[in-house]
């Protein structure tokens, strides 16, 4: 009892320590005067910085702060990206300037994405007396950057990381880049691992009720089917899923899906197949919150999305795949059924104080 016990108590943890959705990395576009980086606002709020619970603050929100409220979130907004950028001419760091380019006329007009979140266009120029210097991406805690270099021609830059930029041309940077398809496969992938947790355990959930066979097949198709068609329309602008509801429900469907495993032991096939196809709806809009930008971005939206949920799939595969091989060794020991209680009580758990943590940051 003991081992199971502990058993439980490492699933929580586990759980405790990993996060839902966050910002898996800033974007950002190599123009002729310098790099663009599009900053979720965000990270501009010190208390709010680390806390993966807190909703990315909207656009609505940040339209109505008034011009001593945004000197306050573009002064935080520099000393992040100050700890985050270095210019470099070889091996010496040169000084730079930061031009926020949304407060260049006189009314602010903030770039309006489909995830609705609020951000800053923060320009860094390439000083005019060089033709090309090394853009350096610290080894900060921050995410990822990824540079548009050219059409459909991308970079992606992880902590400690440098691409080297041209003035007059970008030859040296696109032999580092990646094509747009490519990038959304990598996002997709990456949205759920290692960094969407809460699909993970709607995974787990799945797997926990189903086993590897014909029922998880079946779950994971409707699944699959759901979050393409949800996916799709808000990549599409055919509507905007608002945070502010879409989270908390992700959250909700892992603790429901856990609920149902721990009272029913072999709910109704179709009415399962149902509920999951409702909440990939959900969990759909949940990866477009994030993935609709490298699928828009693309000049093929087709070829984008269709990779960026090719990424997405992998992943989930990879995901029920490991669980297959981590519990395939006990699956044929008496005390198994516990495990699996156990195991659905720890996502329950989880999912439950997911839920509760969003609904009172929207509060």
């Amino acid at each position: 009892m003991k081992f199971l016990l502990l058993i439980a108590l490492d699933l929580l943890l586990i759980c405790q320590m990993s996060f839902a959705h966050v910002v898996t990395s800033f974007y950002a576009e190599k123009l002729d005067a310098g790099i663009e980086i599009l900053f979720d606002v965000g990270y501009a709020i010190p208390e709010n910085r680390d806390d993966p619970n807190q909703q990315a603050p909207l656009l609505s929100w940040l339209q109505e702060q008034d011009e001593t409220q945004h000197a306050a979130l573009r002064k935080e907004t520099e000393i992040y990206l100050r700890d985050c950028v270095a210019l470099r001419d070889g091996d010496r760091d040169i000084a730079w300037e930061m031009v926020f380019v949304d407060f260049q006329q006189s009314k602010p007009e903030f770039v309006r994405l489909l995830n609705g979140v609020a951000y800053y266009r923060v320009l860094i120029p390439i000083p005019e007396s060089r033709q090309y210097l090394t853009f350096h991406w610290k080894d900060f805690n921050q995410p990822d950057l990824v540079v548009r270099l050219a059409e459909d021609q991308y970079s992606t830059l992880t902590r400690g990381q440098t691409l080297v930029i041209e003035r007059k041309a970008d030859v040296v940077a696109q032999e580092q880049g990646e094509s747009a398809w490519a990038l959304a496969f990598r996002q997709g992938f990456l949205h759920v691992l290692p960094k969407g947790m809460d699909h993970m355990l709607f995974l787990a959930g799945m797997f926990f009720a189903a086993g590897m066979g014909r029922n998880l097949l079946m779950q994971s198709l409707s699944f699959t089917a759901a979050h393409t068609v949800t996916l799709g329309m808000c990549s599409a602008g055919v509507f905007v899923a608002s945070p502010a509801w879409v989270e908390p429900i992700i959250a909700a469907s892992i603790a429901f899906l856990a609920l149902e495993n721990i009272l029913r032991k072999q709910p109704p096939k179709n009415l399962r197949l149902a509920m999951i196809f409702l909440f990939g709806l959900v969990h759909g809009c949940g990866f477009a919150q994030v993935l609709s930008s490298w699928i828009v971005g693309s000049s093929n939206f087709t070829f984008a999305l269709v990779s960026a949920n090719a990424g997405v799939e992998v992943a989930q595969i990879v995901v029920l795949l490991v669980l297959w091989g981590l519990t395939f060794p006990l699956s044929k020991m008496k005390y198994f059924p516990k495990i699996k209680l156990l195991a659905n009580v720890a996502i329950l758990a989880m999912g439950a104080l997911w839920t509760v943590e969003r609904i009172a940051s929207n509060l």
